[in-house]
């Protein structure tokens, strides 16, 4: 039986807390959009507690409680991080197609939101991929013009990434599946808590791709695969393709290697496939479209 959930509560005070501290901050911040990045905050801090509570439920296993402490610990490094180490590089003026790649397009989402997704100014720069520009512009109008909304989606991705990772491993009722919280721990790992933070292409590649290989395992393996595997696989899929196009077609090739190698899986493989080359090829033409220029 699932014991009654004392870590539910105590969590929730403490995403409270966290949420309230954070919100103060970002007032003092003056932080643009304000009431929409703290809407956008509050979703996703109790959304993480939830989905841990839900997975713990639906498996039966009380140590993945541990997960929400991670989740916020991970928020709290999150905001320390993108105060100290972020924010400061993004006071450097932008000029036309200079800087780190993730300034350019923290500033250059902020330029489509601004010309209502025209993209008037890209014209004549050489973008690569205006995809993760697109992708970060709509985070951008959705939850706030400013360095905190992108953030909070690319945390939350990936705590969702590491809950469905762990879900999918649960299949296989390996025996240590008490230990399956220590999962958790990949969300804190400096690299991760660095790039997750920027509005880069690292973090985007890293969850999606990530999701549409445990996605596409779950539709070949696993017998009980749901129908939000699919939703899972082809978004993961069209995103990546959208913000970094090459990606694709690694996958393509692994993907047939692997139905190959197993013909009980090879019709799906073949037909996942095909649809993975379909959204590759879609994707680097609505990349030309919106001004890209060259396949890299």
């Amino acid at each position: 039986m699932h014991e009654p959930n004392k870590h539910l509560q105590l969590q929730t005070v403490l995403v409270s807390f966290l949420v309230v501290s954070i919100t103060i901050l970002l007032g003092y911040k003056s932080i643009n959009d304000l009431h929409k990045t703290v809407f956008l905050l509050l979703g996703v801090s109790f959304s993480g507690i939830y989905f841990v509570n839900k997975l713990s439920i639906y498996l039966n296993n009380n140590r993945l409680l541990l997960l929400g402490y991670i989740w916020i610990i991970k928020i709290a490094l999150t905001f320390l991080v993108l105060f100290v180490g972020w924010m400061p590089d993004l006071d450097i003026p932008l000029i036309t197609n200079s800087g780190f790649d993730p300034q350019r397009y923290y500033h250059q989402a902020i330029w489509l939101v601004d010309d209502k997704f025209g993209g008037h100014r890209f014209l004549g720069l050489g973008q690569y991929y205006l995809g993760v520009l697109y992708y970060y512009a709509v985070i951008m109008f959705l939850f706030g013009s400013n360095p905190v909304a992108p953030a909070l989606i690319n945390i939350f991705v990936t705590f969702l990434t590491i809950l469905y990772l762990i879900k999918f491993l649960s299949y296989y009722n390996i025996s240590y599946n008490d230990k399956y919280w220590i999962f958790g721990l990949c969300i804190l790992f400096p690299e991760v808590l660095w790039y997750d933070v920027m509005t880069g292409r690292e973090a985007i590649v890293m969850s999606f791709l990530t999701l549409a290989v445990i996605a596409y395992s779950n539709i070949c393996i696993n017998s009980k695969t749901k129908r939000y595997d699919y939703i899972i696989f082809f978004v993961s899929i069209f995103i990546v393709a959208f913000t970094r196009t090459p990606i694709v077609f690694f996958i393509l090739f692994s993907i047939l290697v692997v139905g190959l190698l197993n013909q009980k899986i090879f019709i799906k493989s073949v037909v996942l496939a095909a649809i993975t080359f379909l959204f590759g090829l879609a994707a680097l033409t609505l990349n030309k479209m919106l001004g890209s220029y060259e396949f890299r």
